[in-house]
């Protein structure tokens, strides 16, 4: 009895609990939907706080009562019809708002059959009562979601059009079972038809209600600290949501299973069909371990995810590592979740490793011939990792390849390109091959800018507009100080250079300093001379010769001889 006392305490603290935090959400939904339409559906789920905080805390029942007595049981179950028909008429359509006072029809035709003996003419009377009105409200249902189809996601359409007709043939099979005589078959095919549709509307509600409060949730400030809901809400939302769909499913399957007493039976026959062994001479496979295997990989790779995601977004932005380090870390923590959640699952499913001698011997020699180049990729790619002659970022130059490297793989890297494209490098060149990495120590950029200006200029006078043209650039940078040289005499010009670093985009800033120099020379009255050439003529075609002169002489404005 205390035990029982204690778990009611525990039951009614979290039930009051949970609707002060629903009051503080419903406040802050309401406040945000003014600028975000989309939560307005949000706002009206969460209008009935104590109502969603009831169905919720039911749902979580077994926590409080694993064992709950039948009298408990049908007490929760009068208090979640009332809950739910207090949230249906906000949550679904107008046209569809009388299905909650079908269900409660439903529900005390159901009650008056249990109180009525079995066999009893009042029994029967119910039961027909039951299934005839069952049948009508699947009808009902049927129409009604045809009616609303434009405002009803095509993957809800499908399942609700599929429930509504078995659930309509499971209900005139009790009518006419009834009818017969068979009031047993009669009974059990509809308490397990009723017990599934009650699961799937409480669950369906309760799943509505759970997005809705992750969705708030989401908004709120404290999660926006997090980088992982900062940097990836749309996906953390989204998997949130699939993991609610799925344990609804889940709980109906189960609770529908319980409702036709096949519960046990079921859970018997996947017992004996996993134990199961599948023998092929002298090797025998065991269906339980290999979905075991399955089920501890695919946990390994998601776990694996999560974890890289955190390090990430919330972690790594944390630290002062050096560039390139949170990478590495990163990747290194998912290989080792990866070999080490393989193992876990390979020791799980029983494997024996005594008995995979020949297996990793064939491993062996496949590797040794056939898979060389991406044995010596991988390793390629924890040299990568560990010694860090590039990291993600860098700007490299490999042969006639000059990009940034955006990722680097188990097997290949990838380069960015300037010009947008994306090229897949294996590792292995980039260990073998002589790579020209411009950011691995230092990001600065030195431009040697030429210039040219005609004989008779002062040197003096260049080298200062020169320097003056890069000290007012402001993406030049004073430490190492812009420098201009004369270096020797050309052609047609005296040549100089200008020598100059920045950080940024080095392109950009000898274009700019390039435009500035031009214009700087120009209004200092300094001639950029064009290449001259002198032409000598050893022969020329006779009548070429005749009309020369005559050209020439014209071209001079004097007459011809």
């Amino acid at each position: 009895m205390i035990d029982e006392l204690d778990r009611l305490v525990r039951q009614g603290l979290f039930l009051v609990l949970l609707v002060l935090a629903l009051l503080v959400l419903r406040r802050r939904a309401a406040l945000w939907a003014q600028q975000d339409r989309s939560l307005i559906q949000t706002v009206e789920i969460l209008e009935r706080p104590l109502a969603a905080a009831f169905i919720v805390t039911m749902l979580l029942g077994n926590m409080f009562h694993p064992r709950a007595p039948a009298a408990w049981i049908d007490l929760m179950g009068l208090g979640i019809l009332l809950a739910l028909l207090r949230l249906l008429p906000k949550m679904l359509p107008p046209s569809m708002r009388s299905g909650a006072y079908l269900l409660a029809l439903v529900y005390f035709l159901e009650r008056i059959m249990h109180l009525a003996p079995d066999g009893n003419l009042v029994n029967r009377l119910a039961l027909l009562a039951l299934s005839l009105t069952g049948a009508a409200s699947c009808h009902w249902l049927y129409s009604k979601v045809r009616d609303e189809r434009t405002k009803i996601p095509d993957g809800w359409m499908r399942v609700i059009v599929a429930g509504a007709r078995v659930a309509f043939l499971a209900f005139v099979a009790v009518a006419v079972a009834n009818l017969i005589g068979s009031v047993g078959f009669a009974v059990l095919v509809v308490e397990g038809t009723l017990n599934s549709i009650y699961a799937a509307i409480l669950l369906w509600v309760g799943a509505m209600l759970m997005r809705a409060i992750v969705r708030v949730i989401l908004l709120t400030r404290a999660a926006r600290h997090l980088g992982l809901v900062r940097l990836h809400a749309d996906t953390v939302r989204r998997s949130l949501f699939r993991l609610i769909h799925f344990s609804a499913v889940i709980g109906w399957a189960v609770m529908t299973l319980q409702g036709f007493g096949a519960f046990d039976a079921t859970i018997d026959g996947l017992k004996r069909a996993v134990e199961s062994k599948i023998s092929i001479g002298d090797f025998s496979i065991v269906p339980g371990d290999i979905l075991i295997f399955i089920v501890v990989v695919w946990l390994t790779f998601k776990i694996s995810q999560l974890l890289r995601l955190v390090l990430e977004a919330d972690v790594m932005p944390h630290l002062d590592l050096p560039r390139g380090v949170p990478g590495a870390i990163t990747r290194l923590s998912h290989y080792t979740i990866v070999v080490v959640g393989v193992m876990i699952a390979a020791v799980a499913a029983g494997l024996d490793f005594s008995r995979v001698n020949l297996i990793v011997g064939a491993l062996g020699v496949g590797i040794g011939f056939g898979l060389q180049n991406v044995v010596n990729n991988f390793v390629s790619g924890l040299i990568l990792l560990f010694e860090r002659p590039i990291r993600v970022g860098d700007k490299i130059q490999l042969a006639e390849l000059f990009g940034t490297v955006k990722n680097i793989g188990m097997r290949a890297s990838v380069v960015r390109t300037f010009q947008g494209a994306e090229v897949i490098v294996p590792n292995a060149n980039l260990i073998s091959a002589e790579v020209v990495n411009w950011t691995l120590s230092d990001d600065r950029r030195r431009m040697e800018l030429p210039a040219g200006v005609a004989y008779g200029t002062d040197p003096q006078v260049v080298i200062d507009i020169l320097v003056g043209v890069a000290n007012d650039h402001p993406d030049v940078l004073s430490d190492p100080e812009p420098a201009a040289l004369f270096l020797g005499f050309g052609d047609s010009s005296l040549d100089f250079q200008l020598r100059a670093w920045t950080r940024t985009d080095f392109v950009r800033v000898s274009s700019d300093l390039l435009v500035a120099m031009n214009n700087a020379l120009v209004d200092a009255g300094i001639e950029i001379p064009f290449p001259q050439r002198d032409l000598h003529l050893r022969s020329v075609d006779i009548d070429a010769a005749e009309v020369l002169p005559r050209r020439v002489q014209k071209d001079l404005g004097s007459p011809p001889d």
